[in-house]
């Protein structure tokens, strides 16, 4: 849109907010900072700038500073943010319309007038029409409009320049589209200030992709964590019910041993009674023999009476107690009841559960299948390509043969030589440019016979064969041993010698995994973070394996046991550029690095305290330790 549309667009749209303050005096509890936000939300996830979204933030600004934006009181928010971003939207568009059509009437009335003369009440007209345009034409000729992104996680909008102050009023996300003027540091735009040495010019998408890849395990996380409480939260339940259950027994039990001793305690006394009262007749029998037979009669009839009260009593007491076993009998049968209707539901959950796994097991197969055709036909392409690369090899390799044995045969001649290794370290191979057997290193004393290509040496009490064109005739001074830097490691790696038989065929590397290498080499010196596999936050060792052949296109997971199952093994004794090595330091593969010479240099995320950095395989201890070669090309 051009400067005067712009001008014209802020002109409707100052004319419009009369219009919107008059709808949102109708709005009760309004609340300006809720208002704020939302604008700063909808202006931090646009991705592009247009003049739809500029005149929208023009105008909702310019409802937010009214009174009626700061008093208004509604009951209900959300109506309140959907009635008045309805009016902002509708009148935005409205405006966007009649400013369009003013452009094209206003370019058209130019074409119209251009060869007018009368050019001074042009001017003057167009100076009185564009007056409010004035001091946004003059910040746009004092400060050019920029297009930035933001490349760090976070950044904070500030309302000033000044860092020092509590003046923060939103943030943005990595990735996040700014247009707006850069001055003195600042990259100002209508939602406030940004440091710009936190924004670039391009789209940081490996920062993005790192965010997003940490928001998923931060995801993750929670949601296995949510999943174990939850697990607690049941398994204290469950524990909860069965310690009611049985107090319950224990009460239940307590009342029928209390029944008990209180029926004991009764029947004692009774007995008790009748013995007082056995005693007092006979007692009165013995006074009283004149009335013993009116007694007799009299306690006969008593006697009988009390015998019918006992036997009513302990029929009493036998139906109470076959009663309360009724009682008891039907307690267990309920109990036994609930118990097998909860142990068949638990047999439907884990019948319904073993047939969603059955299902996603069958879906995974079916991927998995899917997976393993498309890896089967990329491999037979690839086989297909390598076998005729190594018909071609072969071909080369015979050539040079031939060639190399004519010249043998031409110059069959062999000579004494003593010298000192030149190099910081030299392989020893066991014959002329075969197998390494181990290496001597610099300022190292050597003597034997050469053809002039190979020096045959005693090594462990064996023959070695080193290269002749890394031995100095004089006696070579080797330096005092330093810690090395990063970059001193770099360097000395690049003098370690890989010896190439004149009259082999030469190694060709392939260009890809040569891309694989020098994609994790830029990444000497970066922490070790478990789990990391991006630039942004670091890398373990499988995520700098993965992440250096995803940039020539080939998708290794992030494991470094499963990475030992793609492409090809290799003899460590035949290493090359962009193979990958695998260790464990005891039971099944944890480690792995990508090779960066036939040396057995190779690069590899290594621990915490040491980051990304260099190592060879064939020192001891990555030896003892070492399982594997895999080349992936």
């Amino acid at each position: 849109m051009k400067k005067r549309n712009i001008g014209a667009a802020f002109t409707i749209v100052a004319a419009l907010t009369a219009g919107a303050s008059a709808y949102a005096t109708t709005i009760n509890n309004l609340d300006q900072d809720q208002q704020t936000n939302s604008v700063l939300n909808d202006v931090s996830n646009v991705a592009n700038y247009n003049d739809y979204d500029l005149v929208k933030a023009e105008y909702t600004k310019e409802v937010a500073n009214t009174k009626v934006g700061e008093n208004a009181k509604v009951d209900n928010n959300e109506d309140k943010e959907e009635n008045l971003n309805k009016l902002i939207e509708e009148a935005a568009r409205e405006t966007l319309v009649e400013v369009e059509a003013n452009e094209e009437k206003i370019i058209q009335e130019e074409v119209e007038e251009a060869p007018v003369e009368e050019i001074p009440q042009k001017e003057a007209l167009e100076e009185e029409a564009y007056q409010t345009e004035a001091p946004i034409q003059e910040l746009e000729e004092d400060n050019k409009i920029v297009v930035k992104y933001v490349n760090t996680p976070l950044l904070n909008i500030r309302s000033s320049k000044d860092l020092e102050e509590n003046n923060v009023v939103g943030y943005l996300t990595a990735g996040s589209k700014i247009v707006g003027y850069s001055k003195d540091g600042f990259l100002e735009t209508e939602d406030g200030y940004l440091k710009e040495e936190f924004l670039s010019d391009t789209y940081p998408e490996e920062l993005v992709k790192g965010e997003e890849e940490r928001l998923a395990q931060e995801e993750a996380k929670k949601e296995a964590e949510a999943k174990k409480a939850e697990e607690e939260r049941l398994a204290q339940e469950e524990t909860q019910k069965e310690a009611e259950v049985k107090k319950a027994e224990e009460e239940r039990l307590a009342q029928e041993e209390a029944k008990k001793e209180a029926e004991a305690k009764k029947a004692e006394e009774e007995r008790l009674a009748q013995e007082e009262a056995q005693k007092e007749a006979e007692a009165k029998k013995a006074e009283e023999e004149r009335k013993a037979q009116e007694k007799a009669k009299k306690e006969a009839e008593a006697k009988k009476a009390e015998e019918e009260r006992l036997a009513q009593e302990e029929a009493k007491k036998e139906a109470e107690a076959k009663k309360a076993e009724e009682e008891r009998k039907a307690q267990e049968e309920a109990q036994k009841e609930a118990e097998a209707k909860k142990a068949e539901e638990e047999r439907l959950a884990q019948e319904k559960a073993q047939k969603e796994a059955e299902a996603k097991k069958a879906e995974e197969e079916r991927l998995a299948q899917e997976k393993a055709q498309k890896e089967a036909e990329a491999k037979k392409a690839e086989e297909e390509r390598l076998a005729q690369e190594k018909a071609k090899k072969e071909a080369e390799a015979k050539k040079a043969e031939e060639e190399r044995k004519a010249q043998e045969e031409a110059e069959n001649k062999t000579y004494y030589y003593q010298g000192w290794v030149n190099t910081e370290i030299l392989n020893v191979r066991d014959s002329a440019g075969g197998n390494i057997i181990g290496s001597v290193k610099k300022g190292d004393y050597v003597e034997g016979n050469t053809d002039g290509s190979f020096l045959e040496i005693d090594y462990n009490g064996s023959k070695g064969y080193i290269s002749m064109d890394y031995l100095s005739d004089t006696e070579v001074k080797v330096d005092p041993v330093v810690e090395k830097t990063y970059e001193e490691v770099e360097e000395t790696t690049e003098e370690v010698v890989e010896e190439t038989y004149e009259e082999e065929a030469p190694v060709v590397n392939n260009g890809s995994a040569l891309g694989a290498v020098n994609a994790a080499s830029q990444f000497i010196g970066y922490p070790y973070v478990w789990g990391a596999a991006s630039p942004s936050t670091g890398f373990d060792c499988s995520g700098l394996t993965s992440y250096a052949y995803a940039q020539v296109g080939v998708s290794l997971p992030h494991q470094s046991a499963a990475q030992y199952s793609y492409g090809y093994e290799v003899n460590v004794n035949n290493l090359q550029a962009g193979d990958l090595v695998f260790f464990s330091s005891g039971g099944g593969i944890d480690h792995v690095g990508i090779v960066t010479s036939s040396d057995g240099t190779f690069i590899h995320a290594s621990t915490p305290s040491t980051g990304v950095i260099y190592s060879n395989v064939y020192d001891s201890y990555y030896l003892n330790s070492l399982v594997g070669a895999r080349r992936i090309f």
